[in-house]
């Protein structure tokens, strides 16, 4: 159902960090299903891509470490109906919600889309893990395409591997858009140790309705 069309790694060379951009192989990023207890009809897509080898001795491009590699993905036939909704990083500090009619369209620093298409509700929810972040957006081309960006927030390095999105679509078991979301962050949490969830935590009363 999502199919890659492109990846491409953004790289520095040399002493003055002269930009470059590298055609990596489309099987660099693959999809597969997610043998996790609490999902169903999840997939997970990964990356497992390195820069082309090159003289050890030279200089040799490595990948920036803002947006080291962007995927460009296809959903063919997840088409929504009705308005998309995104949740995006408006500000370091902040998130705020985005309702756009298509894929590309998607604003940058997304970390939430929730649709429905014709049979099932849909939450895409980028992984984040250890040094490596995910951002989806659109490129204002191509309904049905968005980006994958990813960064090492590193420098110097010349290779990525490790998940980069959960999808998950609703079925007869579960319908609830808000369960969904739920079990793909429980899935992103366990990927980093198991982070504390906010819905197993007692509130105090005076933040009952906070925000």
């Amino acid at each position: 159902m999502i199919t890659v069309r492109s990846v491409v790694a953004h790289t520095e060379c040399g002493p003055f960090d002269e930009r470059g951009e590298v055609e990596l192989p489309p099987d660099s990023v693959s999809e597969h299903k997610i043998p996790w207890r609490t999902l169903r009809s999840a997939t997970v897509t990964e990356i497992s891509a390195q820069l082309p080898e090159s003289n050890p001795i030279l200089e040799h491009p490595t990948l920036l470490a803002g947006r080291s590699v962007s995927v460009r993905l296809q959903l063919g036939r997840l088409k929504p109906v009705g308005q998309i909704l995104c949740l995006y990083q408006h500000k370091e500090w902040w998130m705020r919600p985005a309702w756009v009619e298509h894929f590309c369209d998607i604003p940058e620093r997304t970390q939430l889309v929730l649709w429905k298409s014709a049979k099932a509700w849909h939450v895409m929810m980028p992984v984040f893990r250890h040094e490596m972040r995910v951002d989806i957006r659109g490129d204002g081309r191509g309904h049905n395409d968005l980006l994958l960006d990813v960064s090492t927030n590193q420098v110097d390095r010349v290779q990525l591997q490790g998940p980069l999105l959960v999808h998950r679509q609703s079925d007869r078991k579960v319908e609830d858009p808000y369960e969904l979301i739920r079990g793909c962050a429980e899935w992103v949490m366990s990927q980093n140790g198991g982070l504390g969830r906010l819905w197993k935590q007692t509130l105090p009363e005076s933040l009952r309705g906070f925000g």
